[in-house]
């Protein structure tokens, strides 16, 4: 009896074993159509309590696990040279206790959100953040660098992983119309956007231009990738 529960155990070990692989292969098979994570303003200056904490390290793992880029954005130079010193500065140590892993990143220097990034790729996932002020700002720049004529630029947003999102989860009327103001406010003039939360269409602008932007108030929905973190 003690020889079969053994054999038993070794059995379900090994079926276990052969489903986490075949579920670490998809998940790195599927990451590939994914190109960069930029995280924006990872700090618990901005996030005092810690909404977006987790899924932002959830993220960047599975990103730096599977050796795609992850670019952070940080306020100064002097907090991007002080992360790699002993003796940091506390603006730096809020960062590092925010994103231990943040060394592992590009760091871009970014007061505001601005950047010049170019990411090969068109799917983009961002997280950090505020969608009304530095977030907003990220994505502006990162629509004017990386947009083309007649190959749409996907922005993946899970609300999760950022700050301030109330203005993007509410359904009401008002805050609506809210939102494609603040929309507007990033998109280059002469670009197209498609807006979606849970898998519905939103918001719907500038429609018939050569260059379009679709933004996803979501994880990429990708089979096996392991969304139900965020």
């Amino acid at each position: 009896m003690k020889a079969l529960l053994l054999i038993l155990f070794a059995l379900s070990l090994s079926s276990c074993s052969t489903f986490i692989g075949y579920k670490e292969a998809k998940v790195r098979e599927n990451i590939k159509k994914v190109d960069a994570l930029v995280i924006v303003h990872p700090t618990s200056y901005f996030d005092q309590s810690g909404e977006a904490k987790a899924a932002i390290n959830d993220f960047a793992d599975i990103f730096l696990r599977y050796n795609k880029e992850v670019y952070t954005l940080v306020e100064t130079t002097e907090i991007a040279n002080s992360l790699t010193l002993k003796n940091r500065s506390d603006a730096a140590q809020m960062y590092l206790d925010y994103f231990p892993k943040i060394n592992q990143s590009k760091l871009v220097i970014s007061e505001n959100g601005e950047n010049n990034l170019k990411i090969t790729g068109k799917n983009i996932v961002v997280v950090g953040g505020y969608l009304l002020a530095c977030l907003r700002t990220a994505l502006k720049h990162l629509s004017q660098s990386n947009l083309e004529e007649d190959k749409p630029l996907n922005i993946y947003i899970p609300l999760r992983a950022i700050y301030g999102k109330e203005i993007a989860k509410s359904n009401r009327p008002k805050s609506i119309k809210n939102l494609k103001g603040r929309i507007l406010s990033f998109v280059p003039a002469g670009v197209a956007i498609d807006v979606f939360r849970d898998n519905k269409k939103v918001i719907s602008l500038r429609e018939g231009e050569k260059r379009k932007i679709n933004l996803y108030f979501r994880a990429p929905n990708i089979k096996h990738f392991p969304q139900e973190k965020f």
